[in-house]
């Protein structure tokens, strides 16, 4: 769950191009809160078995992080 609350502020920055917290704050609580209750569906979404939380949310994290990791590595 610890990727959602990493990457959403970065997607969230990344859609309304703004540094502006006023802004930020509540556009990463609503992306933030969306995308957890999309890794919470996948997760049930298998019959007959259901996957853990935190096998899920990395796959949705992961990229992002990588994203800002190598695109501030560029600029360097």
């Amino acid at each position: 769950i610890a990727f959602i609350g990493l990457a959403m502020p970065h997607v969230a920055r990344m859609i309304f191009r703004t540094a502006d917290h006023r802004v930020l704050l509540p556009v990463t609580l609503v992306v933030g809160a969306a995308v957890a209750l999309l890794c919470n569906l996948i997760c049930v979404l298998p019959a007959h078995m259901v996957l853990p939380l935190n096998a899920v949310t990395p796959v949705v994290g992961v990229p992002v992080i990588l994203y800002v990791i190598l695109r501030r590595g560029c600029r360097s």
